[in-house]
């Protein structure tokens, strides 16, 4: 399991397997919605791109006294990468995210933490468009 979850990690990673320029800058405001299992859920993240650094936080929506978490990373050509721990009722964890950018305004990837791997799709806001807000929270398939 942990070769797939590394081999999944990788392809995300290697240079020429999206499209989108690296002239595209991250800065700004984050939707990812993930797909846990039969669950969705969104995560809102700011971010501010300085040359290679990634660097911003993340906040759970829809989530009671969810606070930020505050997350370094990189860009490297198609490719940003960033992680930060989170406080849970149980022990901490540490989440490590991998996303191919697509375009200025679109990245896919994955959450990894531990031997676990849940996938998203990131859009950015963009001023003017309508709120992303409206995304839905959590939806179970049935």
């Amino acid at each position: 399991m942990k070769t797939f979850l590394i081999a999944a990690a990788a392809a995300l990673i290697l240079p020429g397997a999206a499209s989108a320029s690296s002239a595209a800058d991250l800065t700004g405001n984050w939707r990812l919605v993930v797909t846990a299992g039969d669950m969705t859920f969104s995560i809102d993240c700011s971010m501010v791109e300085k040359g290679p650094a990634l660097s911003g936080s993340c906040t759970p929506v829809g989530v009671d006294g969810a606070q930020p978490s505050s997350f370094t990373g990189r860009v490297k050509d198609t490719t940003a990468i960033w992680a930060y721990d989170v406080e849970t009722d149980g022990p901490p964890m540490h989440l490590n995210y991998a996303a191919s950018i697509r375009s200025a305004t679109s990245m896919v990837g994955a959450i990894i933490q531990g031997d676990s791997t849940v996938a998203f799709t990131a859009t950015k806001a963009v001023p003017g468009a309508p709120d992303a807000a409206a995304a839905p929270v959590t939806t179970a398939v049935p």
